[in-house]
C-alpha cells in the first residue's frame, strides 16, 4: 500500500534504546515514520485510538535518534504517519498523524 504510493523503503523494525520503528520510509526528501497497529477487535479501542500520547513520545524519541544517527544526511524532512488494520478492514493509512515535539 505504502510502496504502491509512492514510498520506498529504508527500514523495517528499526530498533533504538528509545524503543522500535515499525517501518521507515523514503517519500522524495521526507522520511516517513510508520507506526503499524492492528486491532482484530475494537473491544479495548480502535488501532488508531490505542497509539496513545505515550506511545507517539516514545515513537519521537526513537526517530529523533534515529534522525540524528543517520536520517538528517539523506532526507530535509521528517512526518509520522500510521497504518492501522481492523477486523479485516482495508488498511486505514494516515498521514501526518503527529507531530515531532522538542
Amino acid at each position: 500500500m505504502l510502496e504502491q504510493n509512492g514510498l520506498t523503503l529504508v527500514s523495517r523494525n528499526h530498533r533504538c534504546r528509545c524503543g522500535e520503528i515499525d517501518l521507515i520510509m523514503a517519500q522524495d526528501h521526507t522520511a516517513v515514520i510508520v507506526e503499524v497497529r492492528l486491532r482484530s477487535n475494537n473491544s479495548h479501542g480502535s488501532a488508531l485510538e490505542s497509539i496513545s500520547t505515550h506511545k507517539q513520545a516514545r515513537i519521537s524519541r526513537c526517530a529523533k535518534l534515529w534522525w540524528v544517527q543517520q536520517g538528517q544526511r539523506k532526507f530535509t524532512h521528517l512526518r509520522f504517519d500510521v497504518v492501522a488494520l481492523e477486523n479485516g478492514d482495508e488498511p486505514k493509512w494516515v498521514q501526518n498523524a503527529w507531530q515531532i515535539s522538542n
